[in-house]
């Protein structure tokens, strides 16, 4: 039967996941990365900044409340490192903060939405997922219901109806014949126009 870990073998895994990140790991990264449960590390630890800080590593921040310019300048900086949208694994390693930052203060989208001319209103469990304001000229704005895919085909496939909703937010276009009512918003192609994407 394998041994539980003891409190060395914690700390010895959370400094080489730092070395490796160049940053002290969130714990979702450490848990996944290390093998190691987090039950493991409360017995030796009173906190999660407890083992970081027994390890000589700073207390990750997640609690503090970040402005959306820094999440979308590191966001940026990931762009640019990467040439394309990190998924949530590779921005683990290119970005500074927890990928789940941004999707509980923005949403998918809302790491861009304001530089492609959105201002989301809600998001919800249900379809569709998003309700936001699209600027169309100065001072006019038009309301608008999005659904967020990986794949532009996964709307067909989820059976989603194609009625409520306006516009396809994904990050690869694979849907060819998609209805022509629905507008289709790229991420990976419209990134590279973005000011946040130029090197």
């Amino acid at each position: 039967m394998r041994q539980p870990p003891d409190k060395q073998r914690i700390l010895d895994s959370l400094a080489a996941i730092a070395r490796g990140a160049d940053r002290p790991p969130s714990r979702s990264e450490f848990l996944s990365l290390s093998g190691i449960s987090e039950h493991s590390v409360l017995q030796f630890f009173p906190s999660w900044n407890a083992a970081l800080r027994a390890a000589g590593l700073q207390p990750y921040t997640l609690n503090l409340r970040l402005e959306d310019r820094e999440l979308l300048e590191d966001w940026g900086h990931a762009v640019r490192r990467s040439h394309k949208i990190p998924t949530r694994r590779a921005y683990r390693h290119l970005g500074k903060f927890d990928h789940r930052t941004f999707e509980r203060r923005l949403g998918p989208f809302g790491m861009v939405a304001k530089e492609l001319g959105y201002t989301v209103e809600a998001v919800q469990s249900g379809f569709p997922d998003c309700e936001a304001k699209r600027q169309i000229a100065p001072h006019r704005w038009q309301r608008v219901h999005l659904e967020f895919e990986f794949e532009s085909r996964n709307f067909r496939d989820h059976g989603h109806s194609l009625t409520g909703c306006d516009v396809i937010v994904c990050w690869r276009h694979n849907w060819p014949d998609s209805p022509p009512h629905l507008e289709i918003l790229k991420l990976s192609s419209l990134i590279k126009s973005l000011p946040t994407s130029q090197a």
